[in-house]
């Protein structure tokens, strides 16, 4: 998942910490189904664009993205219970045999605000080999995913 620069937030753990790994671009979590750990990332530190990279056989990858707005202005409703966070847009779960990710759309505030929200995402999927799939992900998320493929022989 790429970051923005100069953010200075963290990944918050929902519980039980995942194995993510952050760089000063990116959050990386090899997600495998075991961990029941979940993540949030705050709309400040996000670009609008996460990703999923799935192999589909020894030479073919699967890498879906999403794109959804990041409002760094929005209150987000969902977040840990006893946190006093409302900056959580992105959620990742690892656990009960699957992984997902997902956005959320800003809370309204219906006594001092609209009373509706138009809001939307897009998600695509592409099949490649690694090299093609590294290509895509490079231009889409600006983070290289190579160490994360096997070298083509």
């Amino acid at each position: 998942m790429p970051l923005r620069h100069g953010h200075k937030t963290d990944p918050l753990s929902y519980g039980l910490p995942g194995g993510w790994q952050k760089t000063p671009d990116s959050v990386i979590w090899r997600i495998e189904g075991q961990a029941n750990a979940k993540l949030g990332i705050a709309a400040e530190a996000l670009t609008g664009r996460a990703a999923i990279l799935r192999g589909l056989s020894c030479e073919r990858w699967c890498l879906i993205v999403r794109q959804f707005p990041a409002d760094t202005s929005a209150r987000y409703g969902d977040h840990p219970e006893g946190m006093p966070r409302d900056d959580q847009v992105f959620q990742a779960w690892d656990g009960l045999g699957f992984g997902e990710m997902e956005y959320h759309s800003p809370v309204l505030n219906t006594a001092q605000g609209p009373r509706t929200l138009h809001d939307e995402d897009q998600l695509w999927a592409f099949g490649g080999t690694a090299q093609t799939i590294a290509a895509l992900a490079e231009n889409l998320l600006a983070v290289d995913i190579r160490p994360l493929l096997p070298r083509e022989k």
